[in-house]
This record gives C-alpha cells, sequence and structure tokens, in this order.
C-alpha cells in the first residue's frame, strides 16, 4: 500500500463513497454546509489485489484521518476492477448445441463507518452458436470486465449519512473485500464442458481524504439548492449573509462534476444584510444522467469562492411526452414547446419580457407540439412563456434565455 497526495487549486469539489466495479454503485455521505475554496487536498491510500479464481476475500486497513486544524470533506472509497478470461466451450451433448458462457461478478467492500455495499456486473458474453456434438471452441483470454474510468456522482448533502468523526482520530479503519466471480452457463453442464477455461482479476482498491483548511471556508453562504420542477426545469435558490453591492454569482453547470462551465450571472441585490436569491435553468429535453451546480462567488476584492455542488437526477423525471418542456434553450429565432397528453388542442402562446411586459402572442391549433417563432429579434435576458388552452383555461409556463 503507498501513500499519495494530490493538489486541487481554485476548485470546489464534492465527493463521496463510490465502489466501481464495471459500473458503479453509490453510497450516500454527507458533505458540509460551507464550500470550500483555494485549494482541496487529498491524501489517499491505495493497493492492489488479484486471484486467479474470482471467489477471494482480503482484509485491510489504512489509517484514520488524523484530528488536527483541518477539516475532512469527504470521503471516497473505490474499487476498479479487471477480469481477464479465456474460454474453451466443448458440446458433450448428442447433437448440435447453440452454448454461451458468461460472468457474474459480484465486489462486496465493508467497514463499520461505511457499512456494507456492493455491486455486479456481467462480463462480455463467450458463443459458440451451432457447436457441433463433440466440437470446441477456444477463446483467447482477454479482459471481459475493463474499466479504468472514475464515474463521479453526488448525493444530497443533509442525509447525515456522512459523519466525519467516523474517519477521523486515532488508530485505523478495516475493511473486508469479498469478491464473488459465478459462470453462467447456456445450456447447462450436462452438455457443455468449459474446464480448460482460465481466470485472473486485478481489483484497484482506495481510500481517499478530502480536507480543507478552515481559512478558506466560504462562510457568507448560508444555502443552495436545487429543485427539479415538473415543467422542465430546474429551480436553483440561494440565500446568503453580510450581503454587499458589487457581487456576482455565476451559475455554473456540469455533466460529470468536474469540468464545470458558466451559464448566467446573478448580481448581488444588497437591499438588506442578508439576501436570498432564485433563478430557474431549463432542462434540454434531450438531456439524460444527471446535471451539477454550483456558484461561483466573485467579489471586487478578494479570492472567488464557491458552494457546494448540488445535483439532479434527470434520469428519475417523468417522461418527457409527460411534462411541458421548451427548447432549445437558448434559442436564436424560435422556441419549440411540448405539451403534455396526447390530444392536440388550440394554445393561446405569449412570451414575456423579464418585467412581465407582453412581447408576442401566438395562436398555434391542433398539435401538442408546438413552433413559435420570434416576430423581431429579441434582446439578450430571461424571457417567459405561458401556453394556455383558450377552451379549457389549462395552462403552462416556462422561461428561456437570450444570450
Amino acid at each position: 500500500m503507498r501513500l499519495c497526495r494530490i493538489q486541487l487549486s481554485g476548485v470546489t469539489v464534492a465527493l463521496w463513497i463510490v465502489l466501481i466495479s464495471g459500473v458503479s454503485t453509490l453510497v450516500p455521505c454527507y458533505l458540509p454546509a460551507q464550500g470550500c475554496t483555494g485549494t482541496l487536498a487529498s491524501t489517499t491510500y491505495d493497493t492492489v489485489f488479484t486471484s486467479n479464481n474470482g471467489n477471494t476475500s482480503f482484509n485491510y486497513s489504512v489509517p484514520k484521518f488524523p484530528v488536527n486544524s483541518l477539516t475532512l470533506y469527504a470521503v471516497t472509497i473505490r474499487s476498479i476492477v479487471t477480469v481477464n478470461s479465456g474460454m474453451t466451450l466443448t458440446n458433450i451433448y448428442s447433437s448440435s448445441e447453440n452454448a454461451s458462457a458468461q460472468w457474474y461478478r459480484t465486489d462486496d467492500i465493508n467497514s463499520t463507518p461505511s457499512g456494507d455495499f456492493n455491486n455486479s456486473v456481467l462480463s462480455t458474453k463467450f458463443i459458440a452458436n451451432g457447436l457441433a456434438a463433440g466440437a470446441s471452441k477456444t477463446f483467447t483470454p482477454a479482459n471481459v470486465i475493463h474499466n479504468n474510468s472514475i464515474i463521479v456522482d453526488s448525493v444530497y448533502t443533509g442525509d447525515g449519512s456522512f459523519l466525519p468523526s467516523n474517519y477521523s482520530g486515532s488508530g485505523k479503519i478495516s475493511f473486508t473485500y469479498t469478491a464473488s466471480s459465478d459462470l453462467l452457463l447456456v445450456p447447462s453442464t450436462s452438455t457443455v464442458d468449459t474446464s480448460a477455461s482460465s481466470f485472473a482479476d486485478q481489483m484497484h482498491f482506495s481510500v481517499t481524504y478530502y480536507y480543507c483548511n478552515p481559512g478558506v471556508l466560504a462562510t457568507d453562504l448560508l444555502s443552495f439548492t436545487a429543485v427539479k420542477q415538473d415543467n422542465g426545469t430546474v429551480l436553483l435558490g440561494w440565500s446568503t449573509a453580510n450581503e454587499h453591492a458589487g457581487r456576482r454569482y455565476d451559475i455554473e453547470v456540469s455533466t460529470d462534476g468536474t469540468s464545470f462551465s458558466g451559464y448566467t450571472a446573478v448580481a448581488s441585490d444588497p437591499v438588506n444584510t442578508s439576501e436570498s436569491y432564485s433563478y430557474a435553468y431549463p432542462i434540454e429535453p434531450a438531456a439524460r444522467g444527471k446535471l451539477y451546480f454550483r456558484l461561483r462567488i466573485i467579489d471586487q476584492l478578494g479570492p472567488d469562492h464557491y458552494s457546494i455542488v448540488r445535483i439532479i437526477d434527470l434520469d428519475k423525471a417523468s417522461p418527457a411526452g409527460n411534462r411541458f418542456y421548451i427548447y432549445p434553450n437558448p434559442p436564436t429565432d424560435h422556441i419549440e414547446l411540448n405539451i403534455p397528453g396526447n390530444n392536440p388542442q388550440p394554445w393561446q402562446v405569449d412570451i414575456l419580457a423579464a418585467d412581465g411586459s407582453l412581447v408576442q402572442r401566438t395562436m398555434v391549433n391542433g398539435t401538442n407540439a408546438l413552433h413559435v417563432g420570434f416576430g423581431r429579434s429579441l434582446s439578450g435576458g430571461a424571457y417567459f412563456v405561458r401556453a394556455v388552452n383558450p377552451a379549457t383555461g389549462e395552462q403552462y409556463t416556462g422561461s428561456f434565455v437570450i444570450r
């Protein structure tokens, strides 16, 4: 086992417990209520286990995070698994067979602070169709399970399942790692023999502590939330203390939790010492997976600050046909509206400016997929859309941004 250190400068990273074995399994953890700015440092302990049968158990331990002036921010537990296998399928039946074999792999990690979590994955399948009686087909050894990518995901910070005290202090944390590999054979061992097959696996296991210096925590951002709305938007909200003029809040978005890009900026409005803000982020209709949101807080003097990262799981959204949404966003010369349901109706579509004034009104008949062209070039800024069924009074609202 070796110890290595990583420095990530000028970023905020929200991390959690992950197991990767072909695909990932997530275990929720708790992130501090405040963001970490400046330098987020990490300490990683890692090792590699191997076996030649895929059914084994390992015991290992790592030092706890020392109690000192540093603040433990998050813990990552990760395992990247590779399985190499060759296969010989022999038909021992009296007639031709369509044979196949596939490894079913399960990896399980258990420790006192993290609890038990596991993940299962199927390997690449070995297939021998039309295998004559007494005939064999041999497959050269290859990586049938192989994943060197690190999948990053986020969890809500308020579930309380990550307690820094469970990972901090003196002594060590003991882990038990159990791997099991079963061969799924079709038709069965009574007709197909696999005794000449080979197997070898490798498990790259690591535990990473992420920590901040107390002096670089953002302390004047009281809260930051992201909530998916039924109309295809994400409502972002935040509140601040000690608000002052000249501050800017950049809303940054990522699809992988690592690379963030700026979407829009909101200027501070220091009417009171404490202020609250909100912004409706439109979801692209074709978007899948997860969206990661954070705030970059820019002051006229001093370094930039960041919020924690909030996650929205788009795969838990309603099917596209059952929700109202607007695309493209941002648009150029038109917008498309999807109206829920399968019963085409006439719709009155109003486009409103941020101050509520009517920009244009369009009537669209006999469809639930509305194309609305802009009657003139729209100035940069936020606009609201209101679609009303004149016959029933049914109404949908949304927003888009012109850049």
